[in-house]
Parts: structure tokens; C-alpha cells; sequence
């Protein structure tokens, strides 16, 4: 049984845990919206590309090798930093309200390098998706994101199609 005093110090331990988990939450939300840790600068969007601060070049297959013969090693070499590749296409989602394109990098369908441009929850690249087609070869250039990449899934943002 329940004594008013242990009820209350029931309800302000829930209240604590939902403050923890509210922050956590928020947190957690802008490591997505924010995965270099930095608000995004639309100066950064001038004439619609990524500055360019020396991007490496790689076919997405050997990009992919790269990633998942050590992940360790390629986000320290590669966090936050322009590269430009070429790969096939394999999806095109508009996952809420955000192109987003999937380059294919093997036949398993879960490895695969994701690219979008939707800094603030604002498409910045939805006219240059429109013009490709899945199974179309293009050249990305985009930054690509430590936190926002998975074991078997690379990601990449402020992504722009090259060719």
C-alpha cells in the first residue's frame, strides 16, 4: 500500500524520468537534423552545391569497400568532408517531404549509400531528383555523415547530382 509520501515521490520520479527522456529526445533530434553538430549556414547553399573543399572522387563500389573494411578508420578520415562519387541508382523516396536517393553498391538490397539535402526539414535538391530515374548512373557530390551511418548503410548530406 501506497502512503502519501511514497505516492509523491512516486509521481516525482516519473516526472524526472519523462524530463530525461524529453531531453535525450531532443538531443537525439538534432544529431539527425544537425549531423556535424553545427546549425546548417544557408550561405553554405549559394548557387544550390556543397562547398567544395577539395572533394575526394570514388566509384561507389570502392567508397562501400572502403566504409566496411574499417568504418573506424573511413569516419575518422572522412567525417564531414565533400566526396564525389558515381554509382547506379537504386531508390528514390520522398521520405517526409525529402528526396532522397539510394545508390545501389551490391546486390543485397540493405547495402546501399543513402543521399539527401534537406537541411531544417527543407528539400534543397527535390528538382535534381526529379530529372533522374532508378537504374540511371550518377555522379553525387554530398558530406558524409559519421553519425547518420549504419554498418551496412553509408549517408551522405547537403548531396547534389553532379551528372
Amino acid at each position: 500500500m501506497l502512503t502519501p509520501n511514497t505516492k509523491k515521490q512516486s509521481n516525482n520520479l516519473f516526472k524526472l524520468l519523462a524530463i530525461v527522456i524529453g531531453l535525450v529526445s531532443t538531443i537525439f533530434f538534432f544529431k539527425i537534423i544537425f549531423p556535424n553538430g553545427a546549425a546548417v549556414n544557408d550561405a553554405e547553399y549559394k548557387n544550390n552545391a556543397p562547398i567544395d573543399t577539395g572533394s575526394t572522387y570514388l566509384q561507389s563500389e570502392s567508397l562501400y569497400r572502403e566504409f566496411t573494411s574499417n568504418k573506424v578508420a573511413f569516419d575518422m578520415k572522412h567525417k564531414d568532408k565533400v566526396i564525389e562519387f558515381e554509382g547506379q541508382i537504386m531508390k528514390i523516396t520522398n521520405d517526409w517531404g525529402c528526396a532522397n536517393i539510394k545508390i545501389r553498391v551490391s546486390d543485397n538490397p540493405f547495402e546501399d549509400i543513402s543521399c539527401g539535402n534537406c537541411p531544417s526539414n527543407t528539400d534543397k535538391w527535390s528538382d535534381e531528383v526529379a530529372q533522374v530515374t532508378v537504374g540511371q548512373v550518377v555522379r553525387i557530390k554530398g558530406y558524409y555523415s559519421d553519425f547518420s551511418s549504419s554498418e551496412s548503410s553509408m549517408s551522405f548530406y547537403k548531396c547534389h547530382i553532379i551528372q
